[in-house]
């Protein structure tokens, strides 16, 4: 199963490699949206899920998924892992396909049963 990653920060993207890895899965990684968006044109049929960061340079992860969602470039489902608390933005996320919002910092074991369970 192949994740991609997409968050600017490079200690959250360690983090989510300690916590994925030993359990099996391909991680592809992405410090901003538009390496997400190239990244899921390249490996579109591979990917299986995507975690995404809101707030990030060159283009937010809200950007990011309207786009994806808008040109149905990817069905893999998304999970949104933010400290944005706003509704509007969540609402606005879950319009774009985003199927799990996560307030960080997220409760590792509930991340990785939701991925468990949309893998």
């Amino acid at each position: 199963m192949k994740i991609l990653i997409v968050e600017d920060s490079e200690n959250a993207r360690k983090q989510y490699q300690e916590l994925f890895r030993p359990e099996g899965y391909e991680l592809l990684e992405a410090e901003n949206g538009l390496e997400a968006l190239g990244a899921i044109q390249y490996y579109k049929e591979t990917i299986d899920i995507i975690i995404c960061d809101v707030n990030m340079p060159k283009l937010d992860g809200l950007s990011v998924c309207e786009i994806v969602h808008r040109d149905k470039i990817k069905t893999a489902p998304i999970i949104m892992v933010t400290t944005e608390l706003d509704p509007e933005m969540k609402r606005r996320g879950m319009n774009a396909g985003v199927r799990v919002w996560f307030h960080k910092p997220v409760d590792e074991d509930k991340l990785l049963s939701v991925v468990q369970k949309l893998t």
